[in-house]
């Protein structure tokens, strides 16, 4: 299965599960974590729409909207996605996780998003050969190398995942490790 270019955006974990779940793993999705979007998720966002696209896909309730309508004011060429109350809706509580993964499917498919082939241009052996995990100072390496690539500060499981999802090249990667020295 062709992977999902644009990274789907929504809400909370159990939404990120949900989606990949829909998808069987063939699309990048981050979380807003609710109404915490900070300024800095939102220039990350800013960024991923410039290097993949977004499709936005949030709950269908009123901090669902909001969320919208502020990345909607950060990301306006952003793709947006709505699924219906009616099909996100378990025992009272109306959220993406709720819904089944046709109803994931058909919402994003609605965005029209955009299919490349599935590729990793990092593997987990880039971040051991560069010490950005596993070692004392690990850590530090990683602060620094995030705030070079101009990503947020993560561990080496999500910063695996950000170096794919945000489709760094190797070039700028290897530029930032050897700045960063030793």
């Amino acid at each position: 299965m062709d992977k999902i270019k644009e990274i789907i955006v929504v809400e909370g974990k159990s939404d990120i599960i949900a989606v990949k779940r829909a998808f069987e793993g063939n699309v990048d999705v981050v979380a807003t974590h609710g109404l915490g979007l900070d300024e800095k998720l939102l220039n990350e966002l800013v960024l991923l729409q410039e290097k993949r696209g977004l499709i936005i896909l949030t709950d269908p309730d009123y901090a669902g909207k909001r969320i919208s309508n502020i990345i909607r004011e950060y990301v306006p060429n952003a793709k947006f996605a709505s699924i219906s109350r009616k099909s996100s809706t378990k025992n009272s509580n109306v959220g993406v996780e709720n819904a089944s993964d046709e109803a994931i499917i058909e919402a994003i498919n609605r965005a029209r998003p955009s299919y490349t082939e599935s590729k990793e241009r990092f593997t987990q052996d880039d971040i051991i050969d560069n010490r950005l995990a596993g070692l004392p100072n690990s850590k530090d390496r990683r602060i620094a190398l995030c705030e070079k690539l101009g990503i947020t500060y993560c561990n080496a499981k999500q910063l695996l995942i950000r170096l794919n999802s945000f489709e760094i090249t190797r070039e700028e990667f290897n530029k930032a490790i050897e700045e960063i020295g030793d």
